[in-house]
């Protein structure tokens, strides 16, 4: 039998205590073990993201899911950042 698929939930959300829908969805994928849950906004409060860190967590999983609110057709900022800088 083959093995899951290892995801990285890429968590971006600069009000995740206000949002039920999300902790809704968040729960469930923080009890599996091929999730890894990385919330960014409690990694990176002052938005000066480990670059290197970063891209090393994007090498050692195979799926990347982003979770996050809509801003006008857009991301959080400090998500935003992360995409500008990592990828």
């Amino acid at each position: 039998m083959s093995q899951p698929a290892k995801v990285l939930l890429l968590y971006a959300h600069p009000e995740s205590q206000d949002s039920v829908a999300n902790r809704v969805l968040l729960k469930p994928a923080t009890q599996l073990s091929n999730v890894t849950v990385h919330d960014l906004y409690a990694h990176y409060p002052d938005f000066f993201i480990d670059i290197p860190r970063e891209q090393a967590l994007l090498r050692e999983h195979e799926v990347i899911v982003f979770q996050h609110p809509l801003y006008t057709y857009s991301c959080p900022a400090l998500l935003k950042e992360w995409l500008d800088r990592v990828l």
